[in-house]
Formats: structure tokens, C-alpha cells, sequence
């Protein structure tokens, strides 16, 4: 019997956790959910919201069994991760993220994911008061816009997984350009 997927996620705060909720009610056991944060505390709560199934204290070995990463912290994070894990990432294992500034992170994933890793940008577009962990919820992204601005790197297969995940929490995803993305983010943050 094949071992079952796993999808990895790095950052266990509202939007991390409502994504694995969501893949957990849409998937149950088909797919490991594994959960990682610098805060055990808090991926040890979303274990118990049923955000993910296991928490993994390390984030290289929480990575280094990924089939699919979901990378859900600040940006301010984002290149300092994907500089650690780099070399633990499997081949033909696919990376997202869910950060509200898309051009820097797809730089920092060409420079340090190999060619035979795909990096696909994300963004679920909420317009809510939600915030922190005790707002995740399983429906969280249901409806919401959730941009995609894959690397030119990518696969159209990988580009393809992560467009079924975001179908998968509920969201709609639209195709941006990274430049076009973090431009009209920018404005309308500033209105």
C-alpha cells in the first residue's frame, strides 16, 4: 500500500490552520496534514482544532517529508525558511506560500529551491476582522479570492496542485502577475 500524501505546513497561525481544516474536512485521512511553528504551543493547538494531524518540532524534517509545502508566515520569515530548508526539500515536491507580497518570495524561491522544485505563489485575499489562531476555521477562504503568481520556474503540474488545493479550501483563484499582484496590494492597503 502507497503511503498517503503529505502536505506540510509552515506557520500554524489563522490562515495556516483554516487551511488545513479545510483540506482535513475535504480530505479526512487521504492526506497527512503535517504542521509546523517556531511556536509549539500553538501548532500543538492547531492539532487540536484539527487544523493538521501531526506537529512536527523540526522544521526541516516537517519539510523533508513534504509531498506539497504550504508556507503560511510573515514575509519578513519567508527567505530565512526557504534558506534552511532548500537542501531538505524533496524533488518534485511543490511549495506555496500565503503572504500578502508576491515578487521578493518568488526571488528568495529561485534562489534557493533547486530546479527540481516548484514554487507557486499565493495569496487568500480576506477582507474580514479575523486574526490569530482562535479565528481559524474550516470555511475561513470559502468564496475568497485567492491569488496564484506561480515562478517562471514552475511546472505546469505544480501550478496545476496548487490550483486544486486553493479549489479544495473553497477560494477562487485568479493568475496574477507578481508585480501587478503586490502593486494593487499595496494600494489598496494604503487606502
Amino acid at each position: 500500500m502507497a503511503s498517503r500524501p503529505c502536505i506540510t505546513i509552515v506557520g500554524t497561525g489563522l490562515i495556516g490552520t483554516s487551511i488545513g481544516m479545510a483540506i482535513q474536512n475535504a480530505r479526512g485521512q487521504e492526506i497527512m496534514v503535517l504542521g509546523h511553528d517556531k511556536d509549539m504551543a500553538q501548532a500543538r493547538l492547531a492539532q487540536r482544532m484539527g487544523g493538521v494531524h501531526k506537529v512536527e518540532r523540526n522544521l526541516r524534517a516537517a519539510c523533508a517529508q513534504a509531498d506539497m509545502i504550504v508556507i503560511a508566515i510573515p514575509a519578513s520569515e519567508v527567505r530565512e525558511t526557504l534558506a534552511l530548508i532548500a537542501q531538505d526539500v524533496k524533488s518534485g515536491c511543490v511549495l506555496t506560500d500565503t503572504t500578502s507580497v508576491k515578487a521578493p518570495v518568488i526571488a528568495w524561491a529561485d534562489e534557493y529551491l533547486g530546479d527540481d522544485v516548484s514554487f507557486v505563489g499565493g495569496d487568500p485575499i480576506l477582507f474580514g476582522d479575523e486574526a490569530g489562531i482562535e479565528s481559524a476555521r474550516a470555511d475561513l477562504l470559502e468564496g475568497a479570492l485567492y491569488a496564484i503568481t506561480p515562478s517562471v520556474k514552475a511546472t505546469s503540474e505544480s501550478v496545476k496542485l496548487v490550483t486544486d488545493l486553493v479549489a479544495m479550501v473553497g477560494a477562487t483563484p485568479h493568475f496574477i502577475d507578481p508585480h501587478e499582484h503586490d502593486g494593487l496590494i499595496g494600494g489598496t492597503e494604503h487606502i
